[in-house]
């Protein structure tokens, strides 16, 4: 399944990259981050957590949607990197890579802009 998922999001990275140019500057780099942790959230995520506008389904209850983790006073880039590389319950701990985690931390971010 994770190597389905890393063709997943080398492919959109493609994509993306195709669609800001090809000499990425910081702003498309982000860009790209920020498609490829939406893709691990929506994929991972959002079972238990609301990740996307418009998102339906059961999550469970007392997990907070991504928009309010990113606007929790505290939750630093720095905190969120420790936290989705050693959860604590009830979170799982998922395989994710090192890239993986800052996507996803990206997406997250995303919502505070």
């Amino acid at each position: 399944m994770m190597a389905k998922f890393g063709v997943i999001i080398t492919g959109i990275a493609l994509v993306v990259s195709a669609l800001v140019g090809s000499s990425p500057t910081a702003g498309a780099a982000e860009a790209r981050d920020r498609v490829a942790g939406e893709a691990v959230a929506k994929e991972l995520c959002s079972g238990c957590h609301i990740v996307a506008e418009g998102q339906r389904g059961p999550v469970a209850d007392g997990v907070p949607p991504f928009p309010i983790i990113a606007e929790r006073p505290g939750r630093t880039t720095g905190y969120l990197q420790a936290y989705l590389s050693s959860p604590t319950p009830p979170m799982p701990h998922l395989p994710l890579s090192k890239r993986e985690i800052d996507s996803v931390i990206a997406y997250i971010r995303s919502f505070a802009d």
